[in-house]
């Protein structure tokens, strides 16, 4: 990576999390994988609560990474938080590093036993925008989200205090999340 675009990022990190940290409302806009690491590891240790995450298989580079999976262990280790997760499809059984992956931290964390951990499928079913296209998201608490519109290429918009965007957001997240029956245990994984 040059130096100017590490300076950039750098910078950008800083400004993320400056207005995180104050709970600012700020749309940040965000494209790639460094983007969507900085973008989700504020809101992870800055969320309080309950995270709740809509994604394809929660198993890449981002998801996978030192910084991703040590902000998500803060938000964990605090008492009585809650992570809801449903991913379009689980990954199977060998696709998945359990020694050094997001399921991996997930299923040994204290957290998953207390139950305050659960991941759901939809079985192929992913969130649409209103045009179709599928969308990913993830919500701290009831003011900040991460919206991701364009999968592929990560582009996205997130605001760490906008309540009336993240409400929205969970109740699409918990009409479906309510209506899936079966829990998915990540011992299969294992």
């Amino acid at each position: 990576m040059n130096n100017q675009l590490q300076n950039e990022l750098t910078l950008y990190a800083d400004n993320v999390k400056d207005k995180a940290a104050r709970k600012e409302d700020y749309l940040f806009h965000n494209e790639g994988n460094a983007h969507a690491k900085i973008i989700l590891e504020n809101l992870f240790r800055n969320a309080d609560s309950h995270i709740r995450i809509a994604a394809n298989t929660l198993n890449n580079e981002v998801v996978n990474s030192s910084e991703y999976m040590d902000a998500m262990k803060c938000f964990l280790d605090k008492d009585n938080t809650r992570l809801d997760i449903i991913v379009t499809q689980i990954p199977r059984r060998g696709d998945v590093n359990m020694g050094d992956s997001l399921y991996g931290l997930l299923l040994n964390h204290h957290a998953y036993n207390d139950g305050r951990i659960t991941v759901k499928s939809g079985e192929g079913k992913s969130f649409r925008d209103k045009d179709g296209e599928r969308v990913n998201f993830c919500t701290g608490d009831d003011m900040m989200f991460r919206l991701e519109d364009n999968i592929e290429a990560r582009t996205a918009v997130a605001n760490f205090n906008n309540p009336d965007t993240t409400r929205t957001l969970i109740n699409t997240f918990d009409g479906v999340f309510n209506n899936i029956e079966k829990k998915f245990d990540l011992n299969d994984l294992a």
